[in-house]
């Protein structure tokens, strides 16, 4: 990955304190094109004679510049962490140059920052939440030098110029109630399509809100991300990881076959599983090959496969004749596996597209 080559723009972009921010404290600093302050926060194991993972964070319409959640979720160590503003804190319009602008931005504010913190340049990451999300996918199409980033509650716009990186890592999140879950899907999609390695996490219950980084069962995928792209997990401690839940999903399927299928789908995405060996990634296939042969499993795997087709679907675009059309494939899948998971995840899904459609 080559090195960021930044164009200084002191015009855009002023900062205050000159001198270097404190360890395991929020800094505020000013950056004339903010409203309001952006912080830095510089891990509690940080120390100047190694290089570290960098996150640029972007907060959603009308918010204020935070690195909280990240810091939560990744107990304040192994990353610096950077929230950000933009020139315009309300809705964002995509023109090229609007993106321009924020991008000019970006590169002040990360030239300033190398000048006072150790940070690995094969290692800087861009992230968000709503239009934060919706930024992060512009960026990772205009800076190829990114190494990756994380799309939450939001979707991807097709920048022009621009292109996907197929080196970048990206993580994707949403709220299974959220109205733009399905362009999270899409950004999946327009991801997997640029062959990048995209990681998709739905938050159960949720609409478009982040989960608490208190709450383990909806943030264990994204913690294990950070964490890989950190580099701070070993072979040995993710096969660990990786046998231990595997043998609690084998021994849930004694007593619920339904359970254990759907937790060895999810199982299966996880970002430490990326580092298992042979050995481990074989028992995980052979329990698989198991669970998809039960015929009492047929329904849940036919209903899970038209899940998958639906939101597909329904992520392709933006348009109101799509969501239409996505609501029959739901009712379909409904009405095909009413008594399954994925039966009552697609009713879920049928209520969201509703209230978008303003049809309830």
């Amino acid at each position: 990955m080559r090195i960021i080559v930044l164009l200084l723009c002191v015009c855009c972009s002023r900062w205050l304190p000159a001198e270097p921010f404190a360890v395991g404290v929020t800094s505020d600093f000013s950056v004339e094109a903010f409203e309001d302050p952006a912080q830095v926060w510089l891990p509690e194991n940080y120390v100047s004679t190694r290089k570290w993972p960098v996150m640029f964070y972007y907060h959603g319409t009308n918010g204020k510049p935070t690195i909280e959640f990240l810091r939560l979720l990744s107990g304040g160590q192994d990353w610096v962490l950077v929230g950000m503003g933009y020139r315009n804190k309300g809705q964002f319009e995509y023109t090229e140059a609007n993106l321009n602008r924020e991008i000019e931005v970006f590169e002040t504010v990360y030239a300033r920052l190398i000048e006072n913190v150790s940070i690995d340049k094969t290692k800087v990451y861009v992230g968000g939440f709503s239009k934060g999300g919706w930024m992060t996918g512009l960026l990772l199409q205009r800076i190829p030098e990114l190494a990756g980033g994380m799309i939450l509650g939001g979707g991807f716009l097709k920048a022009s110029p621009g292109e996907i990186d197929p080196g970048d890592k990206v993580f994707i999140g949403g709220g299974e109630l959220d109205g733009n879950l399905a362009m999270s899907y899409g950004a999946r999609t327009a991801f997997d399509k640029g062959e990048s390695n995209a990681i998709l996490e739905v938050w159960p219950g949720l609409g478009h809100q982040l989960p608490s980084a208190f709450e383990a069962d909806q943030t264990t995928k994204i913690r294990q991300w950070l964490i890989l792209q950190a580099e701070t997990v070993s072979q040995v401690e993710a096969i660990e990881w990786h046998d231990r839940e595997l043998n609690n999903i084998t021994e849930l399927a004694e007593t619920d076959k339904v359970a254990a299928l759907h937790q060895l789908i999810d199982f299966s995405d996880m970002p430490f599983t990326s580092l298992v060996d042979k050995e481990s990634r074989d028992l995980r296939l052979e329990l698989q090959g198991k669970l998809r042969e039960d015929p009492d499993l047929k329904n849940e795997l036919l209903a899970w496969s038209a899940f998958q087709q639906a939101v597909s679907f329904e992520g392709r675009d933006r348009l109101v004749s799509t969501l239409a059309e996505a609501l029959v494939y739901y009712q379909k899948l409904i009405d095909a596996y009413p008594a399954t998971t994925y039966g009552k995840k697609a009713g879920l899904s049928r209520e969201r597209i509703k209230q978008q459609l303003g049809l309830e």
